[in-house]
């Protein structure tokens, strides 16, 4: 199992992994996430959860 450091570990703009599952809108990636145990709370620089990136892009 992936430790959350490794899953919450942030690129440009602080976005992690479940930022682009979730802004991307793949939802198996993001499911593989979080069963893994991403933190689903993470905002990136700019304040952005992953789920209000799914919104913003029509995902959710």
């Amino acid at each position: 199992m992936l430790s959350c450091r490794v899953l919450d570990a942030r690129a440009n703009l602080g976005l992690t992994a479940l930022h682009y599952a979730a802004g991307n809108g793949a939802a198996e990636a993001l499911q593989l996430l979080l069963n893994h145990g991403a933190r689903y709370q993470m905002k990136d620089l700019r304040q952005r959860t992953p789920h209000y990136l799914a919104q913003h892009n029509n995902h959710a």
